[in-house]
Order: C-alpha cells, then structure tokens, then sequence
C-alpha cells in the first residue's frame, strides 16, 4: 500500500538548460562548465537573468586528467554561483554575484561588462570569458545572435579545412 505522504511529495523542479552554455575555455588546459539554476526572468530596460553555478576544472599533467580547482587553488575548489545577465538590444553581457531586481550596475568597480559585439564581429575570444556565447544563449532570437553564430561556425569550418590539409601534407 503506498502511503498518502508519498503521493505528496513535491517534485524537485528541472531548469533547463537553455539559457547557459555548456562549457568555455579559460585557458590552455582549463575549461569552465556551466549548470543553470534557474529560469530565465526578464527584468528592467530589456535586461534579463538567470542564475548559474560555474565549475572550472584545470587538466593535472602528473594525473593525465582534468580536476575541479580554481587556478592555483586546491581540488574541489572551483565552484561558484553568479547571475548573468544581457541585454539584447544593447547587445551588452555582465556576470554579477549579486541578484538585481533591475538593471544591474555597469561600470561598478570590480566589475566585468562585456559588449558582444564590436566591428562587426562577435567578441568570442576566451581570454575575455566567451562573452558573444553567454549572451547568444540568453538573446538568441535576435538577427546579431544569429549572425555571430554564423561568423562563429565559419571560423570554425576554416580551420576544420586548414587542419585537414596539414593532415594530408603529414
């Protein structure tokens, strides 16, 4: 017989996982993976949120193997909960560790702002934090979204053909 507690249990809410990437590099033998945590909100002035946790592994040449650590820390360290946030229309990224209700504040001291697009060109080298793929994720109905990607995958077809011709030569 199942008892009438069990049938009220409530069920632990799933996030999707559509408004984070996956993962990003931070560098030779780094990458940082992302978990959303919840549901994209919508907020003041065209911004939106939502909150991530981030996990960095860096790759350990004595273990052949990635581990969980933030840069010169200890294993297991690497973990962390921030908020990104975008605006679509302005075409403006920021991570913040605080929860704003409204326009987060740029130019804060400390603070990251990222514009994801310049010239042109989606701004989607690592060393600045993959800016133009975080906010794709969050904006991606819009035509520059779209656009970048297509610059992206590009790039990425053009050195899918020089790596083969290396190959070939070797």
């Amino acid at each position: 017989m199942i008892s009438l507690l069990a049938l009220f249990q409530p069920l632990p809410l799933v996030i999707p996982q559509n408004n984070v990437v996956e993962r990003i590099g931070c560098g030779t033998g780094c990458h940082i993976k992302f978990q959303q945590l919840s549901p994209m909100e919508e907020i003041d002035d065209g911004w939106r949120k939502v909150k991530v946790k981030s996990t960095t592994f860096i790759w350990d040449y004595e273990t052949n193997q990635f581990e969980q650590k933030s840069f010169r820390g200890k294993v297991g360290s690497g973990v962390s909960e921030s908020w990104n946030y975008a605006n679509c229309q302005k075409k403006l990224f920021t991570r913040r560790s605080e929860n704003y209700s409204s326009e987060p504040p740029l130019g804060k001291s400390g603070s990251i702002d990222f514009l994801v697009f310049e010239d042109g060109k989606p701004i989607f080298e690592t060393v600045f934090g993959s800016p133009f793929q975080q906010w794709a994720v969050m904006c991606p109905h819009t035509e520059t979204a779209k656009e970048g990607n297509e610059y992206i995958n590009g790039l990425s077809d053009k050195w899918k053909e020089i790596l083969k011709e290396i190959r070939k030569k070797n």
